[in-house]
């Protein structure tokens, strides 16, 4: 990955869960959005948290739209904070509370045979990791924050976890490369597993949601490979902590298999 790419893709790391519970009077200079953190959008030079309702905000704070269907938290009393008033006959309540985006995804080997483990490239073998739209269209690629390598009983000659997953598209995208080298494939070793996010053209983490699909290329038999080796696809929760290597969030496996293998995000 080149070092911009990089840089732009740890300082949202850094800064994705502190973002989702700053006050929007925390100033930070800006001049796009780019430069603002995860939940945050450049207004008048200022990184202001973004919103959809007043529940997002602090106390004292309200959601204001401004242009196209963009928002953020600002100082000002709010009409929605209780429904409970003699012009409102609904008894509901508009106080609800917008999911936590997610970011981070692992990847975790479930090799357990002798044929997968006892060999010079122990476990599952990444080739490439993408993010495609429901269309089929690539929006992104992994880049790997965090790696545990797995058991490798008798060495790993293909250990290089970054030659092809850091955040860049291979030459070959998201198909099988030309052949199986070391220059087009990690070996994750048995049960090792990598942790990371998606980024796009310009080294922005991307959102996981619905309308996402995570693409594993692992050389397996699409490739002309053995079947042998197996991994799992793992949503996590908590995007800073599983970056920095506590995986006790990512529980939501989302995809699982050999070769080719999609990750669903509902």
């Amino acid at each position: 990955m080149n070092r911009t790419k990089r840089l732009i893709s740890l300082l949202f790391v850094g800064l994705a869960s502190a973002a989702l519970f700053a006050a929007c009077g925390d100033e930070t200079s800006c001049l796009e959005d780019t430069e603002c953190a995860t939940g945050e959008i450049c207004v008048a030079e200022v990184c202001e948290v973004t919103c959809t309702s007043d529940a997002d905000c602090a106390a004292g704070e309200v959601c204001e739209g401004i242009d196209g269907d963009r928002a953020y938290c600002i100082a000002g009393q709010s009409n929605n904070t209780n429904n409970n008033n003699s012009n409102n006959t609904t008894g509901t309540n508009n106080n609800t509370t917008e999911p936590t985006p997610l970011y981070a995804v692992m990847i975790r080997d479930t090799t357990t045979s002798t044929e997968g483990c006892e060999i010079s490239d122990p476990g599952s073998d990444l080739a490439s990791v993408g993010l495609r739209d429901l269309e089929n269209n690539i929006l992104g690629y992994y880049a790997v924050e965090f790696f545990e390598a797995g058991d490798e009983p008798n060495g790993n000659d293909y250990p290089d976890i970054l030659i092809n997953i850091d955040g860049d598209a291979p030459s070959f995208e998201l198909a099988c490369p030309e052949s199986f080298a070391a220059e087009n494939v990690s070996a994750l070793g048995c049960g090792g597993y990598v942790v990371g996010n998606f980024l796009d053209d310009m080294g922005t983490p991307i959102i996981l949601d619905s309308s996402t699909q995570v693409s594993v290329v692992e050389y397996g038999p699409n490739c002309g490979g053995s079947a042998d080796d197996s991994l799992e696809v793992v949503l996590c929760t908590d995007t800073a902590a599983a970056l920095s290597g506590d995986i006790t969030s990512c529980t939501d496996v989302i995809g699982s298999g050999s070769g080719d293998v999609v990750g669903v995000i509902n």
